[in-house]
């Protein structure tokens, strides 16, 4: 099982990271326990919107039907990463693909796969978040062996587009 701290209060643990069957969290509003899972979509809701996630950056989604879109941006020691983001959504689900490229590592793109379950009321106090986990590749196959992946969390909590993303970069080593 995989933890991983969402800001200062919300702790999402992984119970099926290599394919979204459900996710059990803390909501960081109410200190609640949460489970997550793949389901129909609630009348209103949509991936479309602005959101912070701590994997990568700030993350713009724009949902048309069952396709998402999107791109995301974010600083760390220096290097500006961007990304795009597309995929299919069903019910409150979305499998997407990604891809990642950094002027500090021209050449260098980072590509992979994820699942994200939205999680949001509309018109509730709490802003919508977004669940999952995403895989990239870490060594391509060679002439002895396969593929390698590296997977991983992925969350973020929707932000108010008006608000200015935040002007720290993390801590570097």
């Amino acid at each position: 099982m995989n933890t991983l701290l969402l800001g200062v209060s919300a702790v999402l643990a992984c119970s099926a990271c290599a394919g979204a069957s459900s996710f059990s969290a803390v909501d960081p509003f109410s200190g609640q326990s949460v489970s997550l899972a793949p389901g129909p979509k609630k009348p209103g809701q949509s991936f479309t919107g602005r959101y912070r996630s701590p994997q990568s950056g700030e993350l713009e989604l724009v949902q048309y039907g069952d396709r998402l879109e999107g791109s995301y941006a974010y600083q760390l020691c220096g290097c500006h990463f961007a990304g795009h983001v597309s995929g299919e959504v069903t019910g409150n689900l979305a499998h997407v693909h990604f891809s990642e490229a950094t002027a500090c590592s021209p050449g260098h793109v980072l590509r992979g796969d994820g699942e994200l379950v939205y999680r949001g009321i509309p018109l509730a106090p709490n802003p919508p978040e977004l669940f999952g986990s995403r895989r990239y590749l870490t060594q391509p196959a060679g002439p002895r062996g396969s593929a390698q992946y590296q997977r991983s969390l992925w969350t973020a909590v929707a932000v108010d587009p008006r608000e200015s993303p935040p002007s720290e970069e993390p801590h570097c080593p």
